[in-house]
């Protein structure tokens, strides 16, 4: 085996987007209820991170999962990781 380079679903991320602001909407009209201010509050913070992190996962290069003879590396957001096989 030589490399193989596995990388996100760019129409997933894409998916994600779409669902993190159709939330984020229903949280903002769960939250002009004073009942459920605290739901709608929740709802919109959860999936405002889906929004935020959904671009950075577009970006080229940005996440991958990387497969050689040695090891594996992977990329997110926020982290590099590589671990040789035992």
């Amino acid at each position: 085996m030589d490399e193989l380079i596995l990388r996100p679903s760019k129409i997933k991320w894409m998916a994600v987007f779409i669902i993190s602001s159709v939330f984020v909407i229903i949280g903002y009209f769960i939250t002009q209820d004073p009942d459920n201010f605290m739901i709608g509050w929740t709802c919109i913070l959860f999936f405002g991170l889906g929004i935020v992190v959904t671009p950075a996962q577009l970006l080229p290069k940005s996440a991958y999962l990387h497969l050689t003879d040695t090891g594996f590396k992977t990329k997110g957001v926020f982290r590099k990781f590589f671990l040789k096989w035992k």
